[in-house]
């Protein structure tokens, strides 16, 4: 006879696919008619733009667009100057369990760049991607495992509760930033704009009824050449943004969200006072994934008194904790430069994809350094540095990176370079739970209850009082009832009453 369980259960999103992949995205361009010729390359500083994703049957499409500026020091080795490259992007990832009603989240970064000279009016540019799919589908968990009331008797059931994390909700939404930015008094008059970063800095989101409020910072960093200066100039901003999600019935104990810029228009102006200012235009999108706490209770084992039974057990692996947290990366270290190099005229940095071998979290700097050689004329060269850093987190999972400090100093023929990089890491535990899933009751071959004695006495050893009631056909509640159990079962004689 199989006892089917009257279960509560809730409705969730189960994760079924995840996956990294690195793709390589090559662009050439020509140089415009109104630039020079190119003599060296210095760095390529690129853009990611996410233009859409969706899911059809058996795969997901995610397009995008690559706005890479690369700066470039001119054939006569006295000048910089700099072009844009535009190139559009796809990804496809396939799966059978994928359909349209699949929701996953995407997050896209830069690995690496690399630049080549075709000829002094032509050049390509190859970009490594990395992307992380997480894809769901509806799914359902059982909060509380429950025999029918109409089950035999004689049955005894071990009931335990565990916590987990559970996917509530996955969604997307989209939010714009228009702003206009002036140029500090002391700041050389910008002439040409080369490049813009975007960075987007969250703060913890709040939670107020059914809504959950995000809040944070757009940050942007201008590279820009400036009448009469060789080399290029920084400027950067920051500008507020909030975002509020219903979250209908479902409870946030802790959320991820990821921003993505879609679209990114930049642009130098006069303004009416004559001076310059930037007119910027973001749009972008959040993809943010929710979780909620729940209590589950489930059947650990069970057993019957009057009739053998074999239960069937499934391994289940729970969520137990989940929780993001900031790291810092710092580093200082002598690298060697050209012989030649008599000033550092600046450094472009691009952070590489960070690895973690045991309990050490290693992250690739990879740095370009333009600097004036001894006879006036420009250079350039690449450098890489190694960040490490040890964790006591086994197991993290890095969410983001980003060079917060880099400087470099001269001092003979190497630089003194300090630099320290920002990590979004987030840390997961599991534990994995047996419960039963299935119970049979063999009512042919019922035990002769009369062959078991009314009492029986046991002196315990390492049992717990569960192994013990299930031995000897009795019941945890009934051998509590007859002895004194302060301070531990192991050594003492135990009262063990037939219980049906």
């Amino acid at each position: 006879m199989e006892i089917r369980f009257d279960d509560t259960c809730a409705s969730i999103y189960e994760p079924f696919l995840q996956q990294t992949r690195r793709t390589q995205v090559a662009i050439e361009s020509v140089v415009p008619d109104v630039n020079d010729d190119i003599g060296r390359i210095v760095s390529v500083q690129p853009t990611l733009l996410m233009k859409s994703k969706e899911a059809f049957k058996d795969r997901i499409m995610v397009t995008g667009e690559i706005q890479a500026a690369l700066l470039y020091i001119t054939e006569e080795e006295q000048d910089v100057s700099s072009i844009k490259l535009t190139r559009s992007f796809s990804l496809e990832y396939e799966d059978s369990g994928i359909d349209s009603e699949t929701l996953f989240q995407v997050r896209l970064s830069v690995l690496n760049t690399e630049a080549r000279i075709l000829n002094p009016r032509k050049v390509s540019v190859t970009i490594e991607l990395c992307s992380e799919l997480c894809a769901y589908r509806h799914g359902e968990i059982i909060q509380e495992m429950r025999l029918p009331e109409d089950r035999p008797e004689g049955l005894h059931v071990k009931k335990e509760t565990a916590a987990a994390y559970c996917t509530e909700l996955i969604t997307v939404k989209t939010f714009a930033l228009n702003e206009q930015y002036a140029f500090p008094d002391d700041a050389q008059r910008p002439a040409q704009l080369v490049s813009q970063q975007i960075a987007f800095n969250r703060q913890e989101p709040q939670q107020v009824g059914s809504r959950l409020i995000l809040k944070g910072t757009v940050e942007t960093e201008l590279l820009y050449l400036a009448e009469g200066c060789s080399c290029p100039l920084r400027a950067s901003s920051s500008s507020p943004f909030s975002q509020i999600f219903d979250l209908g019935e479902c409870r946030c104990d802790y959320a991820d969200a990821v921003f993505t810029p879609t679209s990114l228009y930049c642009e130098l102006i006069d303004t009416i006072s004559g001076e310059k200012a930037l007119n910027l235009e973001l749009h972008a999108v959040t993809q943010l994934t929710v979780y909620g706490l729940r209590q589950l209770q489930y059947i650990s084992d069970l057993y019957s008194n009057r009739n053998p039974t074999q239960c069937q057990t499934a391994a289940w692996t729970l969520l137990r904790a989940i929780r993001s947290v900031p790291e810092s990366i710092s580093a200082s270290e002598a690298i060697p430069i050209a012989e030649d190099c008599s000033a550092i005229l600046g450094v472009y940095s691009q952070a590489g994809q960070p690895m973690q071998e045991a309990e050490r979290l290693s992250v690739p700097l990879t740095l370009d350094i333009l600097y004036a050689a001894k006879d006036g004329s420009l250079s350039c060269l690449r450098r890489s540095l190694m960040l490490t850093k040890s964790v006591t987190r086994r197991s993290v999972c890095v969410r983001g990176v980003r060079v917060r400090e880099l400087d470099l100093r001269q001092d003979g023929g190497q630089a003194l370079c300090s630099a320290r990089v920002e990590l979004t890491t987030e840390s997961r535990e599991t534990e994995t739970i047996d419960a039963v899933t299935k119970i049979e009751l063999d009512m042919e071959a019922a035990f002769d209850v009369n062959a078991f004695p009314t009492l029986t006495i046991v002196r315990a050893k390492e049992e717990t009082l569960w192994e013990l009631a299930k031995r000897y056909h009795s019941g945890v509640e009934e051998i509590e009832k007859m002895n004194v159990l302060d301070g531990g079962l192991a050594g003492k004689l135990i009262l063990i009453p037939k219980q049906l």
